[in-house]
């Protein structure tokens, strides 16, 4: 990536996006709203095309780059024109060694913004740790070097940083509608139900790329209609069909608690059926069990994760909720379709590596789509 950068012309801008979660679905959203905007725009890093071979065919002008926090680890001098952070939480731990280390990969994404002009991060500050980083760009003031937008608050999406704490630029749902305060001016984009994407997680990640996109010079005009017109990404809340009236949902993406979290709350006031389970992370399950309490109607545990899962259901309790469990990933399809009924959302959130069964989440979330598909064609459906 950074070799990449480095290569690139000089008057290329550069918009990097990490984070736990969401990385992904705001990379390509950001640069489909670049695209929109009539920009030679391209995805890159861990999505699209590599970031060399991108820069190689010199026909892009703005470069929106997925970065991991492996690749993060060892740059060096590289400076992007709009860095997000979304979140953090723990993750890859077996690589990083620590949560420490893996925090610090992360916050290398801002390391060299003071070197490019008019640079600006993009910060999550729903999430404790990126939040504690607007506390700590805000206490730098101007010695840091660039600005900041800080997405949300503790409260959540709907708080305004430049009310709670003084920030000079914010993101947030007024109300319903997703603002971007950025450089004293404020724009108003479009309502949350405009959003072709499921979840609250979706508007956070959707007010980052439109706070990037603004950032580097696209039309708040142009951003809300791009906005509008972007849908789902593949294994990410994508809807699967419908089998005998229960909406099925392919979120094999998610790999850990918190990206499942997301997809757990994303369709209030339905209560889903989650399947849940693979190879199992070892993280802390708390979290998740209280979670599908409050908001599911029933889990499947399956796969190699099913019996921690189980025990930890079992020992926090689980209320009203149905426990059931399967040996892999087609029997907890076939269990969670037996506890829903006509109008039920049924979700493939796995909180877990794909690896027992599959070789990536996304053959994993391709075959559950199938599955789907057999059963819907065997109702006549």
């Amino acid at each position: 990536m950074e070799f990449a950068w480095r290569e690139s012309r000089s008057d290329a801008v550069w918009v990097a996006v990490t984070g736990t979660n969401g990385k992904t679905t705001t990379t390509a959203l950001a640069c489909h709203l670049l695209q929109q905007a009539g920009l030679a725009a391209c995805a890159v890093g861990n999505i699209g095309d590599t970031c060399i071979q991108a820069v190689a065919s010199g026909r892009c002008s703005h470069y929106v780059a997925e970065v991991s926090s492996y690749q993060l680890a060892s740059t060096v001098n590289f400076a992007p024109n709009a860095a997000v952070v979304l979140n953090i939480t723990p993750d890859h731990l077996a690589w990083h060694r620590s949560h420490e280390a893996y925090a610090e990969a992360k916050w290398k994404l801002l390391a060299n913004l003071p070197s490019v002009e008019g640079a600006v991060a993009v910060i999550g500050a729903v999430n404790d740790e990126t939040r504690a980083k607007v506390r700590q760009l805000k206490a730098e003031g101007s010695a840091r070097g660039f600005s900041y937008v800080p997405i949300g608050a503790k409260g959540g999406l709907g708080q305004d940083m430049r009310k709670a704490c003084g920030s000079e630029n914010a993101a947030f749902l007024d109300g319903d509608v997703l603002t971007v305060a950025l450089d004293g001016a404020e724009h108003v984009l479009i309502p949350r139900n405009r959003l072709q994407l499921e979840g609250i997680h979706n508007c956070e990640n959707a007010l980052a790329a439109a706070t990037a996109a603004l950032a580097v010079g696209v039309s708040a005009q142009s951003v809300a209609a791009g906005l509008a017109t972007f849908t789902a990404l593949a294994h990410r809340i994508e809807p699967a069909g419908t089998v005998a009236g229960v909406a099925c949902f392919n979120d094999s993406k998610a790999t850990n608690v918190d990206a499942t979290l997301a997809a757990i709350g994303a369709f209030d006031p339905k209560r889903p059926v989650i399947l849940l389970g693979g190879r199992d992370k070892g993280t802390d399950l708390e979290p998740l069990v209280r979670a599908c309490n409050s908001h599911a109607k029933a889990v499947v545990c399956f796969g190699e994760a099913r019996e921690r899962f189980l025990e930890a259901f079992r020992v926090q309790g689980a209320a009203q909720l149905q426990v059931l469990e399967a040996p892999g990933m087609e029997a907890a399809l076939d269990a969670g379709l037996s506890a829903a009924v006509l109008g039920d959302v049924l979700v493939l959130s796995p909180a877990c590596a794909s690896f027992d069964e599959f070789s990536c989440f996304e053959e994993r979330g391709d075959v559950f789509k199938a599955l789907v598909a057999q059963r819907a064609a065997a109702r006549g459906e």
